[in-house]
């Protein structure tokens, strides 16, 4: 299956939304109390989001509302809306951290058995067991640098889990021969230059229990994080599904899944 331009896969899960003007503020309706004395709302506690599906099923929609953001997720989002995203490459590129281009790095291991390797510009994981969970500082990979995840056969899987503070930026490549998942509650961005060519792939900002994982059958993801997940280049799965999960899903590149689903979960 090959989807290219702007596309939404098996159904629609993203609409976009005009800017309606919100109800009078109780400052609006009474100029005349004085700023101290107005009253002021109560604000809502963050929804935790939830989505789960099967291994034959697609991802199901759930309810989320967006109740706060980093500065600079929300501008390059807005600009997005106003802009079109031909500008997001530039805006991504200014509002993101320069530390962010890079290969992944402070990688650990801690389920299952891999080795981390990187000479030169390739970050080699060598993964020893069917399942492995690696929790990484940073795991974002810049152009003309390559990393490579060598599995047991196409059905197994590598739980990446970045636990600082930074988004995802994959600029250059990702391959593995098996399924990588990308947890990023940050945001992930895979940039014009980025390839991704794997098993399988599925990056989300809501995460995954390690036991969740390690079990298989059923994956449930949970998390309150607002943030993106966004494809301007190419991802391919050669033996299972593409699936992308987050607050946003932006699909303006391309994704192959010929033996599997390619999927969209906003």
């Amino acid at each position: 299956m090959q989807c290219q331009g702007i596309g939404l896969y098996k159904k629609s899960l993203h609409r976009w939304k005009p800017f309606l003007p919100g109800p009078p503020r109780i400052h609006d309706l009474r100029p005349s109390v004085p700023p101290s004395l107005r009253p002021v709302a109560p604000s809502p506690r963050r929804p935790v989001s939830e989505t789960s599906f099967s291994g034959g099923e697609n991802p199901t929609r759930s309810s989320r509302k967006q109740t706060g953001s980093l500065a600079a997720r929300r501008f390059i989002f807005l600009l997005f809306r106003w802009r079109g995203w031909i500008a997001l490459p530039l805006l991504v590129s200014l509002c993101f951290p320069f530390s962010l281009y890079a290969n992944p790095s402070g990688g650990l291991v801690t389920a299952g058995q891999a080795t981390i390797s990187s000479p030169g510009s390739t970050l080699t994981v060598n993964q020893l067991t069917d399942r492995a969970i690696l929790h990484w500082q940073d795991f974002s990979i810049s152009a003309g640098e390559t990393t490579t995840f060598i599995q047991p056969s196409a059905i197994s899987a590598a739980l990446n889990r970045v636990v600082g503070g930074n988004p995802s930026a994959i600029y250059g490549t990702l391959s593995s021969n098996g399924q990588i998942f990308l947890i990023n509650p940050n945001g992930i961005l895979v940039g014009p230059s980025g390839v991704v060519d794997t098993g399988g792939f599925l990056a989300s900002t809501l995460d995954i229990s390690d036991e969740n994982f390690l079990s298989g059958g059923d994956l449930r993801f949970k998390g309150t994080s607002d943030a993106s997940v966004v494809n301007l280049g190419k991802i391919s799965a050669s033996s299972s599904d593409v699936i992308l999960i987050a607050r946003t899903v932006e699909n303006h590149g391309t994704i192959e899944a010929p033996n599997g689903t390619a999927a969209l979960a906003a």
